[in-house]
């Protein structure tokens, strides 16, 4: 990760390390920063479409950096992603809302949205964002997961593994989403059906704590501990 935007040197056709990776704060610095210090930081980094382009280009599994209208909506979405990180989802949302009155469309902007809102407790308007993003983008691995997540908190598994599910189409070789999925057949006691998501999560990755923790529970449902 960069630390700050720089510009492409005119001489050179390769792109420069911030057209190539995201405009972020480094963990170990925002970790210590408040929320005034990450948005003046973040209003800084200067942006352009060429930049944004490359950054599309270089990244093209990561929505962050797809369907972006002009700068400034990029540096909308940039902050709220940004302060959504230290905890300060209000804040995320009125940005993710600032981004979209730019971007009515935006994919990204309604599923940082969506999440916020979950992490406040907003499920219902979570729930609705979610759909909107998926809607938009049907490839959209993430907003499956969160939207997963949320049906589950709020007594929904079936349309959680529904949600699963659709994400797997997209990544069907996620040992964490397997888990993920065998968790919410597990609440619903289908624990045979949980047991064979554990053990597929188990191949691809056996270092898995949790689905190895999560099939002990499953085979002692079922007696076979």
């Amino acid at each position: 990760m960069i630390n700050f935007w720089k510009k492409k040197p005119k001489e050179s056709n390769t792109p420069s390390s911030s057209e190539r990776t995201p405009p972020t704060i480094p963990p170990e610095v925002m970790k210590d920063m408040k929320f005034e210090d990450v948005e003046k930081a973040m209003r800084k980094m200067k942006f352009s479409m060429d930049s944004i382009n490359q950054l599309a280009k270089n990244n093209p599994n990561d929505k962050m950096y797809q369907d972006i209208k002009n700068p400034e909506e990029f540096k909308l979405r940039s902050i709220a992603l940004q302060v959504s990180l230290i905890g300060q989802y209000e804040k995320a949302i009125e940005y993710c809302n600032q981004g979209l009155k730019i971007n009515p469309n935006s994919p990204f902007l309604f599923y940082l949205k969506g999440r916020s809102e979950a992490d406040i407790g907003n499920f219902n308007e979570g729930i609705l964002d979610l759909g909107t993003s998926i809607k938009l983008r049907p490839d959209f691995e993430d907003a499956y997961v969160e939207l997963g997540t949320i049906c589950e908190k709020v007594g929904m598994p079936e349309q959680a593994i529904a949600s699963y599910d659709k994400a797997l189409q997209i990544e069907p070789d996620s040992a964490e989403l397997l888990d993920m999925k065998g968790n919410a057949l597990y609440n619903l006691d289908r624990y045979e059906e949980a047991i064979l998501c554990y053990d597929k999560a188990l191949r691809i990755r056996p270092d898995l704590t949790s689905a190895l923790n999560n099939k002990g529970l499953a085979l002692a449902k079922l007696g076979k501990a």
